[in-house]
């Protein structure tokens, strides 16, 4: 996937997870970037498997270790009971 970081925690969230990784290769400036990075992963075999064997070998970061799992656990509860205490 690639992605444009912007104003909106959607548009940032996969750059993060990116950045968390140590994979620069797939967040572009802008959207003549995000049109250059996604040709070139349609068009080159080589680049879409390097960047999708890094994501393979990093994704252990994200998910790993159970504390980082967890927190997203904690995160969402509390969102959602802020979003019920709304109502």
């Amino acid at each position: 996937m690639v992605t444009v970081p912007g104003e909106l925690l959607v548009q940032r969230y996969t750059s993060g997870l990116y950045r968390l990784m140590g994979i620069e290769s797939l967040t572009a400036s802008d959207a003549e970037d995000y049109a250059s990075i996604a040709v070139r992963l349609g068009m080159e075999p080589d680049f879409r498997q390097a960047v999708s064997g890094q994501i393979k070998q990093r994704n252990k970061l994200v998910f790993s270790p159970e504390e980082t799992v967890r927190d997203y656990g904690q995160f969402f509860e509390s969102a959602v009971s802020a979003e019920r205490a709304n109502f």
